[in-house]
This record gives C-alpha cells, sequence and structure tokens, in this order.
C-alpha cells in the first residue's frame, strides 16, 4: 500500500539521527526503552527526567510531551439484566435504516470493522463467530492488538463497553439482530481503560498504526479495516487535556483515512455542561467532516439526548465550527456485554457504533468509496432534526444509510430506498513516558 510505505520511508530517513541518540542513552541507562512511529513521524521513549530534557534539546525533535491517559467515553446508565437475547431487530439498528440496505442484500460480507475500546470478548455468542481470528490463516496478531499483554491471543474485555459497541456494530445471533453490518468480520485494538493499567495515547497511537497495517505486510490491503469506530476521548471539562483542540491524533488520523480507514468519534457525555463541550479529538474541525463525529439521540430516536456534548466546536477553520456531524440512538441501546450477557446503556458510545456499521454496509455496496465519499453520502442523506439546517445539537441529522447508499452506487444506479421516518421528527426542522515528534512531521492527503 503505497500510504503506508509513504509513511514508513519517511520515518525511517528523518528518524535515524534521533534514534542512534537515544541508543546512546540507553547503553548510559539514562534512555529505557524507545520505540519509533510511523503513522506519525514520532518516537516512543520512556526515559529520565532530565534525559527527556535533553533530548527536547535535539536538532531533529520539533516538540516533545509528556504521555497521558485517554478513557472511552462511559455510558451515562448502565442496565444490565438482560441475560438472554430478544428475538428481533434492535430499534437503533432500524432507525438508521439499515434492513432496507439488508433487503437487498448488503449485510457488511466480506467487510472488515476495526474499533479503539476496552477490548471485545470474543467468546459472547453474538461475536465469536465473527471475529477474523477464525478465519483459517488470519492470525491473532493481524486481528487483535493487545500491547498491554493482558491476552495476546485472543481478545477479551477489560471491561464491557468494548463488548458492548462491537456489538451494535455487527452483533447478532440466529433471530436475534443487534448489530449493524452482521454479515461483517471484527478485529479490535484494547487499549482503552485496561483494568489497572492507564490507558495512554502512546498506546492509541500504536493502535493506529497496528490499524493501518494489521498483518504488518504494507503491499497486502485485504486486511485493513473500512472503519475505525472510536467511543473516547479527551476532556478538558474533566482535566484529560490542558484545552480542547489538542492536535495529538490529528496526523494519525489524516493518514489512516489516507489508508483508506473511515474514522469515527463519539462526540462525548458532556452535553449537560452546555455548548462547546465535546471531546477532543471529535471536536476538530479544520475540514466540514474532520473529525467525524457522532452526537446520540434519546429513546424515541425523535431527540437529542441530554447527555449528547453539544457543538459549536472551538477548534475550527474559518466558519466550519458546527458539531456533530451527524446523530444516531444512543440511549436505551441494548447490545452484548461479556459473559454472554445483553445489557442497555446510554452514551454516544452506543450511538458511534450505528455510524461505523453504516460505513460497513456502504463499503459493500461500494468496496472502491473514499473516505470522504463515505463521509459525504451519510452527511448529504441524513434526516434533518432540530433546527432547520445544521446546528449545533444534532448536526445534519439522522443518518439513512439506505439512502446514503444511493450516493455512492456505482453506475448504473440498481439500489431501492424505503424510509421510515420516525414519529414526532418534523423533516422540515428536522507520567515519564514521552512522545517526541521528528522535524517535518509526515501528513498525507487523502488518495482517492
Amino acid at each position: 500500500m503505497q500510504v503506508v510505505t509513504t509513511l514508513q520511508d519517511k520515518a525511517k530517513s528523518t528518524q535515524n539521527d534521533v534514534l542512534n541518540y537515544l541508543s546512546m542513552h540507553q547503553k548510559q541507562r539514562n534512555v529505557l526503552s524507545y520505540k519509533p512511529l510511523w503513522i506519525v513521524n514520532a518516537v516512543i521513549v520512556k526515559a529520565k527526567s532530565k534525559t527527556i530534557i535533553e533530548i527536547s534539546k535535539h536538532k531533529d525533535v520539533s516538540f516533545i510531551y509528556l504521555d497521558y491517559i485517554i478513557t472511552s467515553i462511559l455510558p451515562t446508565e448502565r442496565t444490565a439484566g438482560l441475560a438472554t437475547s430478544i428475538a428481533g431487530v434492535e430499534d437503533g439498528v432500524t432507525l438508521i435504516n439499515a434492513d432496507c440496505l439488508w433487503a437487498q442484500g448488503y449485510t457488511g460480507n466480506g467487510r472488515i470493522v476495526s474499533h479503539l475500546d476496552t477490548g471485545v470478548d470474543a467468546s459472547h455468542p453474538a461475536l465469536s463467530s465473527k471475529w477474523l481470528g477464525t478465519v483459517p490463516g488470519i492470525t491473532a496478531a493481524e486481528s487483535w492488538f493487545d500491547p498491554n499483554g493482558l491476552s495476546p491471543s485472543f481478545p477479551v474485555d477489560s471491561g464491557s463497553h468494548g463488548t458492548h459497541t462491537m456489538g451494535t456494530i455487527l452483533g447478532s445471533t440466529p433471530g436475534d439482530i443487534i448489530g449493524v453490518a452482521y454479515d461483517a468480520k471484527w478485529i479490535s485494538a484494547g487499549v482503552i481503560d485496561i483494568g489497572g493499567i492507564s490507558g495512554t495515547v502512546t498506546n492509541a497511537l500504536l493502535a493506529f498504526q497496528w490499524t493501518a497495517d494489521p498483518d504488518g505486510n504494507p503491499f497486502t490491503v485485504t486486511d485493513v479495516p473500512d472503519v475505525s469506530s472510536n467511543s473516547w476521548g479527551l476532556s478538558p471539562i474533566y482535566g484529560h487535556v490542558p484545552s480542547a483542540c489538542d492536535t495529538t491524533f490529528w496526523a494519525a488520523i489524516d493518514n489512516l483515512e489516507a489508508a483508506t480507514v473511515v474514522v469515527l468519534f463519539a462526540a462525548g457525555n458532556e452535553g449537560g455542561f452546555g455548548v462547546s463541550t465535546l471531546r477532543t479529538p471529535a471536536d476538530r474541525a479544520t475540514t466540514f467532516n474532520n473529525a467525524f463525529s457522532v452526537g446520540a439521540l434519546d429513546a424515541t430516536g425523535s431527540n437529542i439526548a441530554s447527555y449528547s456534548s453539544r457543538g459549536p466546536s472551538t477548534c475550527a477553520t474559518g466558519t466550519m465550527t458546527i458539531k456533530p456531524e451527524v446523530v444516531a440512538r444512543g440511549s436505551a441501546v441494548r447490545s452484548s456485554i461479556p459473559g454472554g450477557g445483553y445489557a442497555n446503556f446510554n452514551g454516544t458510545s452506543m450511538a458511534t457504533p450505528h455510524v461505523a456499521g453504516a460505513v460497513a454496509l456502504l463499503r459493500e455496496v461500494n468496496p472502491n468509496a473514499t473516505v470522504d465519499q463515505i463521509k459525504d453520502a451519510l452527511i448529504l442523506s441524513s434526516i434533518d432534526l432540530g433546527a432547520a439546517g445544521e446546528d449545533n445539537n444534532y448536526g445534519h441529522g439522522l443518518i439513512d444509510v439506505c439512502a446514503a447508499a444511493l450516493l455512492i452506487t456505482p453506475c448504473p444506479a440498481f439500489l431501492s430506498i424505503t424510509t421510515d421516518v420516525p414519529s414526532g421528527i418534523d423533516t422540515q426542522e428536522a507520567s515519564n513516558l514521552s512522545l517526541i515528534h521528528i522535524s517535518e512531521p509526515t501528513r498525507l492527503g487523502m488518495i482517492s
């Protein structure tokens, strides 16, 4: 893949002096460990404080900062007790019109989805057969990323968040569909809220790098997922970052999307604090669809949830301040939890995987659709909610994946669309670990 090899070549050609410098300090026991990255032009370094200060003065180091903790956007409420599956299709799935595409044969077959989360219980009946690692010839290393070494050869969930979100993307058992793209396969990176181990920025960057090339061979592309679903973020409100608009992940997102992966982020559950409450990097607004953030509707599917983080973005370029991009149901979402059970959770974390599953369906409709084409299709076909036009509660509105498919269908068009507008919707108004960045950081544009 041209994107991956270009990133790797750039890192290799610009990092040599710094790596030699770090090697020298490691021999002197001033540097404990270091690991070069290529998804961004940076090096992860664990070293003594005085050595980190010295490294910051190196001629090839653009900037340096301490690693910090990243957290999942935890559900506002968890209602457990649904110990068995319930026959039928979840309301949030039909709300985005996924069943319209199913009726035409599009169920996610042949597509791969991914997320950065707390992990996944790969033994859950709704998910077990869908793990890519069960496919003959696919190794655990290219279908499960576990930098903390909790379970390197088989996916596990350190909490319940990741199993729940993956269930909404593609989960199902016979007669009970909880996921949007129920015939897709999944891979995952367990890097968020890992028990007593701090989920760190460096682990997330490593996970994004893995997502861009899961099998470690840049000349293969069938291993690369269609979407990276991210129901986590950094909140200035809680002191996770000093301020909004933290740029740590921007280059990684750009480069991952250049590698054809659609990257999604939950807006956040801080809507109760008022306007401009999106977490970062969901608050990024340097283009009209980057970062592609997802807000949450309430259990009726008609109104914005009270907790859903609002715009406008405070880190926008020009007039591109309205956030989020789209919404999906985030309240009373029933999905899988570890141990084989099910539970209802509320949160933008629950809304985002609906959109991730939609991306997988759209890639099945048109495998050659670009990241921007998919994002634009979701935006242009969304059902307007709230104040007329794009707004800082609903964004462009509720996604309609069947309508979006019409916008990316290869000519001649052959899809049909039937849309049930939900009742109540007026469509007229509707610590000592550091990351050092090398000078001339790599950031690729989209490659069609």
